[in-house]
């Protein structure tokens, strides 16, 4: 578990975490350069060293509203979470909000529509499922304009 790994890093002495984990480049210790930390639960117990090294988030877990809907050059990982992403995985269908819009997720739509067509190419034709595209549209925001980036950016 994530608090469990922070303990760990830290060596269970959290005045050290603002040195170790932080936000933004130059922020984070342990996402630059490895960390040795020493794990001692009892007093009478010799310490065992663990190193770790971490992968900054943004490399791991794009935020899902991206600058047009372009991957950032360093996205290692894509993970399409939440509500919105479960309607255009299961049913296919987009919504836009004040919050949402397809053309912020341009470069994810695309990737998933190319995964999911080679997996279903992969399969025996007899259990193959229909495709999901083209998505229906739902506009849930009409006073939205035509907008190329995610509010505050």
């Amino acid at each position: 578990d994530q608090a469990g790994l922070v303990l760990l890093v830290c060596s269970y002495k959290i005045e050290q975490l603002f040195e170790l984990l932080g936000w933004g480049p130059g922020k984070c210790r342990v996402c630059e350069e490895d960390v040795e930390a020493s794990l001692a639960l009892f007093a009478d117990e010799l310490p065992l060293a663990i190193r770790f090294r971490a992968f900054p988030a943004f490399s791991l877990n794009h935020p899902e509203a991206m600058v047009d809907g372009a991957f950032a050059p360093d996205l290692h990982i894509v993970h399409l979470k939440g509500l919105w992403w479960r309607a255009v995985l299961n049913q296919g269908l987009l919504n836009r909000d004040a919050t949402r819009s397809p053309n912020w997720h341009r470069d994810a739509l695309a990737l998933q529509r190319l995964v999911s067509e080679t997996w279903q190419m992969a399969l025996p034709p007899d259990i193959r499922e229909a495709p999901k595209f083209p998505v229906q549209l739902f506009d849930t925001w009409p006073k939205m304009r035509a907008v190329s980036s995610p509010p505050g950016r």
